[in-house]
């Protein structure tokens, strides 16, 4: 997986080599991709998933470059 990955704002970002279209395989991508990082990671729910203690709901953008890319876009929840 090529990604970079950004944590500012309580947000964490990072792109996937894959471009997923179903919320529950971009779900499990997330997790594959954070548990290789060393976080702990598990699904919540649709929306939701809990990294190292803390919930944060995800969410995707795309980026429009020569190449559509996906983010993921981690929101740390209060």
């Amino acid at each position: 997986m090529s990604f970079y990955f950004l944590f500012y704002n309580k947000k964490i970002v990072f792109e996937l080599d894959d471009r997923y279209y179903n919320q529950e395989d971009l779900n499990k991508a997330a997790v594959k991709y954070l548990k290789k990082q060393g976080r702990n990671c598990e699904i919540i729910n649709n929306s939701t998933l809990l990294i190292d203690g803390e919930k944060y709901f995800l969410s995707e953008r795309t980026i429009c470059a020569k190449v559509p890319v996906q983010q993921v876009v981690l929101k740390k929840i209060k």
